[in-house]
């Protein structure tokens, strides 16, 4: 018996870890750093980058969640003279906040999601197994101490298991086996930095070809 529980679990947990993940879908799609669009000079910056879970009051405590950014996504972006200058010394600070929702892991939201992998484990995914996972980013945008403005964006991905997804299951190209760390979790990711490295693109930084406005006269002295 024993050994036919274990073998139940090893092929569950074999076919939920070689499921198939999509990504959501936004407005805008800067997935490929290429698309962003060129600026005449480059800024000096500095960022902290931390994982928070908030509750309904606003609430705010640290998580060991991923976060949204990695340092790459920022060099990468071709914005950037340096992502480390001195500090007091950078152009701008950014203020990264990957924020998850209390209400996302609570026992009673969840609930139903644990009765359908049971499900699904026990039918050996016959049953399908489908999650979406929210990602949320929030950016400060900082300079000499002040806020200049707040960006929040959001996507998800969706996680499917399904004995028969199991011919066009592949690894993912993160080297990435399991179905919780997948292609789609890092893509959404990558283009909610790309998305906000858009807008400020738009907002602060210098555009090429845009010619600075001339300096006012100084009036006559009367």
């Amino acid at each position: 018996m024993k050994i036919q529980t274990a073998w139940l679990l090893t092929v569950s947990l074999t076919l939920l870890s070689s499921c198939i993940a999509s990504r959501g879908s936004t407005k805008y799609d800067y997935l490929e750093d290429r698309l962003l669009p060129s600026v005449s000079r480059k800024i000096s910056i500095n960022f902290s980058n931390f994982s928070v879970i908030r509750n309904k009051k606003g609430k705010e405590k640290s998580a060991s969640i991923k976060p949204v950014v990695e340092g790459y996504m920022l060099s990468n972006s071709g914005y950037f003279l340096t992502i480390q200058s001195i500090q007091g010394e950078e152009d701008l600070f950014f203020r990264f906040k990957t924020v998850t929702r209390e209400s996302d892991l609570s026992f009673l939201s969840k609930a139903p999601e644990y009765l359908y992998l049971t499900a699904s484990l026990l039918t050996l995914t016959l049953i399908p197994f489908y999650d979406r996972t929210y990602r949320r980013l929030e950016v400060e945008v900082i300079q000499q101490g002040r806020l200049l403005k707040r960006y929040k964006y959001k996507d998800y991905y969706v996680r499917v298991s399904w004995f028969g997804m199991l011919p066009w299951w592949r690894i993912s190209d993160y080297n990435d086996f399991f179905y919780w760390e997948t292609e789609a979790s890092r893509e959404v990711d990558h283009n909610l930095v790309n998305r906000f490295l858009a807008d400020l693109r738009n907002d602060f930084l210098p555009k090429p070809g845009k010619k600075p406005k001339p300096k006012p006269k100084p009036k006559p002295k009367k």
